[in-house]
């Protein structure tokens, strides 16, 4: 069997509680289909576990845009969500099942990379200003 792409139908089962205002899931199924295409096919995982991974992996992907609950209080008025920056992967149940899933480690060793960004400052001029 090849890898395929994933699904909308196949996320909803693992995610169903998608905010509405998220209507097209076109974005994160693609960024989950990138990843796994571009860093696990090879690495001996099997296709079927490879489809898998996608799904989590786009499950991520929207519950980092459409934040999940982790505590919710109704006359109290309270709210907590679970994302906190820099954990990755982990920062979801999703991320973490699809780092489970891939037995290769490459999942877990880029949520480990340690990414440095280097700012630019660039001074744009209009075309008529003098130097």
């Amino acid at each position: 069997m090849a890898v395929v792409a994933v699904t909308e139908a196949a996320v909803r089962k693992i995610i169903p509680d998608i905010d509405s205002a998220l209507s097209d899931l076109t974005p994160f199924l693609l960024s989950s289909d990138s990843i796994v295409d571009d860093e696990l096919e090879g690495k001996g995982l099997e296709d079927i576990r490879l489809t898998k991974i996608k799904e989590w992996l786009a499950a991520h992907f929207i519950a980092v845009a459409d934040l999940r609950a982790s505590q919710e209080t109704v006359e109290g008025v309270s709210a907590s969500y679970q994302y906190r920056l820099g954990l990755n992967l982990q920062n979801t149940m999703y991320g973490q099942q699809a780092m489970f899933l891939d037995t290769s480690g490459t999942l877990a060793g880029l949520n480990d990379k340690k990414r440095s960004v280097t700012p630019e400052i660039r001074v744009l001029k209009a075309s008529g200003d003098k130097q």
